[in-house]
């Protein structure tokens, strides 16, 4: 990533090109790149460097599209207000967004219409719950401040010595602004959750994923919900920079819900949506260059994991014949 920026830097020092750096800031692709989802998007916390499955894949369809960018970093909060604003602040996210229903009607619908449109889909993954297998997790006796536990206990049998009040809290932790939350509301109606009689579940949304997991292993929270890939990629590095010493976990047996991953594109740039598109499907159906295709995106940051079914089917659909 920082070659390609140099590159581009030595590029727009060339005589004959000099409009380029003149160009006003409009014309420049914003693309805001998820700074907390490892393996899809993050920001390096030493380098500083924008790395991911994602981020590539954005920066990659970008380039063939013949634009000059700039990489933002953006975080769960700035991301949610950009869903909920729906501003310019970025030509493309490059964060693993869930397309679903709810949201498509959304951006049909409000003050500015089709201002965002989701790409084609660029990765399809899974919704589930861990729970933490590592650290000895003490149940709360009282549940947290503003927080809704299910379930409630509305006619509590005798605890310990009589105390009919007792009840175990455990906490469950979700970033703010994701299916998650639904997923877990979802699986809390259904008494899905792998709890005892006298156990509730509170919700405790998180500012993002490494602070989430960071709780997580620690004990804090119980479970966590969220993307399995991203829940073991994020542990791992934590581990691998001593934030937390171990961080052993088990997970649903099952996937718990279908997750299909887009990209967010604006009309901030005149003419810039369909060429990004194009470009898109083009990074999935190069099999000729060796450093810039979605197959080599993946192995480069899944190298131990084969793809799906699934995703290997979404790949084949996105390989677009030329002509």
């Amino acid at each position: 990533m920082r070659l390609l920026c140099i590159a581009f830097l030595m590029v727009l020092a060339l005589p004959g090109v000099a409009e380029q750096h003149d160009a006003p800031e409009e014309k420049i692709i914003r693309i805001g790149v998820r700074v907390d989802t490892r393996p899809f998007a993050w920001q390096d916390p030493t380098t500083g460097d924008f790395r991911g499955f994602l981020a590539d894949l954005c920066t990659a369809a970008v380039t063939r599209a013949g634009f000059p960018f700039r990489l933002v970093p953006v975080d769960a909060t700035e991301r949610l207000r950009f869903l909920k604003e729906r501003d310019h602040a970025y030509d493309v996210l490059c964060d693993p967004t869930t397309i679903s229903l709810g949201r498509l009607q959304s951006f049909a619908r409000g003050p500015f219409p089709d201002r965002l449109r989701f790409s084609p889909i660029v990765f399809v993954a899974n919704g589930v719950w861990v729970r933490n297998a590592d650290a000895k997790i003490t149940p709360l006796a009282a549940p947290p401040d503003d927080t809704d536990c299910v379930p409630k206990l509305t006619n509590p049998e005798p605890g310990p010595e009589g105390n009919t009040a007792a009840r175990d809290y455990l906490t469950a932790g979700f970033v703010v602004g994701t299916t998650a939350e639904a997923l877990l509301n979802r699986l809390l109606r259904e008494n899905a959750l792998p709890v005892t009689d006298r156990q509730s579940i509170c919700p405790v949304a998180q500012a993002s994923h490494v602070e989430g997991i960071t709780a997580f292993c620690k004990g804090t929270l119980a479970f966590y919900f969220g993307d399995l890939d991203i829940v073991r990629e994020t542990a791992s590095d934590l581990v691998n920079r001593g934030i937390v010493e171990s961080c052993g976990f088990d997970h649903a047996p099952t996937p718990i819900s279908y997750e299909p991953y887009a990209l967010i594109v604006t009309d901030r740039t005149d003419g810039f949506r369909p060429l990004f598109v194009a470009a898109l499907y083009a990074v999935f159906a190069d099999r000729i260059s060796t450093s810039s295709t979605a197959e080599h995106f993946f192995d480069r940051y899944f190298e131990d994991l084969e793809r799906s079914p699934f995703l290997d089917a979404l790949f084949r659909i996105n390989r677009l014949p030329p002509g």
